[in-house]
């Protein structure tokens, strides 16, 4: 119960760390007061930090080491995020850059914050076992979420790591880029649709192992079950054309 309110807290903690970086109001904990959304979020954060501080403490984290930790790899997520505005940059970042430098801490290293206090607190080699899986997985996702987004970052002028293979390895003019199309059924077909589906094979993949190492770990979830999880997590972001596309690769 109290790992769960951790858990939450974090949660909380980077939502709101993200709302104030990107102007919005997303989450599922919201104060009434004060209006001002920036405001709001500032308030609702430390709230929700001191929540957090309070609970490790219970779990065992006397000294505040654990919650310091914590927080620091907050502020270095967030700076991943910060890294994400496309007029930071004279030339559109590489793949290879956007991984290291951003799908990093947004990806891999966010979902492995849920585990961070347990590990350390509890020294499991199990926990150990499930926080390298959960940085795979946590990678898969962002990565699938990016493919995802190609259409409302190019808008937005955020760096999109699909938006970024399609310039590298496609040779495409990000001036020229239109991706109205790029999910329609009469349009997913050669040297496209094989960038889709490498793309979205590669998700998989490394998904799967990702949950390998859960399994490893004694996580009780067998290689069907990740594979139909995925698939639903697919089907939420709109995406059952590029499960098709990606899994008949497979």
């Amino acid at each position: 119960m109290e790992y769960g309110k951790v858990i939450y807290c974090l949660r909380a903690i980077i939502t709101c760390t993200d709302n104030i970086i990107d102007n919005e109001n997303k989450g599922v904990l919201f104060l009434k007061t004060p209006k001002n959304a920036v405001v709001n979020n500032v308030l609702l954060l430390m709230v929700c930090q001191n929540i957090l501080i309070a609970t490790l403490k219970i779990l065992g984290d006397g000294r505040g080491e654990v919650s310091r930790v914590i927080l620091e790899k907050i502020h270095r997520v967030a700076g991943s995020e910060g890294l994400r505005d496309e007029d930071l940059y004279k030339k559109y970042p590489s793949p290879q850059d956007i991984v290291e430098k951003i799908h990093r801490g947004i990806g891999g290293e966010l979902l492995q914050l849920s585990l961070w206090a347990p590990m350390e607190i509890e020294k499991s080699a199990s926990l150990e076992k499930f926080n390298e899986g959960l940085y795979d997985i946590g990678m898969s996702l962002q990565g699938l979420d990016d493919l995802s987004d190609m259409e409302e970052d190019l808008e937005a002028g955020k760096v999109n790591l699909g938006i970024s293979r399609l310039i590298n390895s496609l040779s495409f003019e990000k001036r020229n880029l239109k991706l109205k199309f790029w999910i329609s059924d009469e349009n997913v077909n050669g040297e496209f649709r094989n960038f889709l589906s490498e793309y979205t094979k590669e998700c998989i993949e490394k998904s799967l192992e990702g949950f390998e190492k859960l399994r490893e770990g004694g996580y009780p979830i067998s290689q069907g079950e990740a594979l139909t999880l995925m698939k639903i997590l697919f089907k939420l972001r709109g995406l059952e054309k590029l499960w098709e596309i990606g899994y008949e690769n497979r």
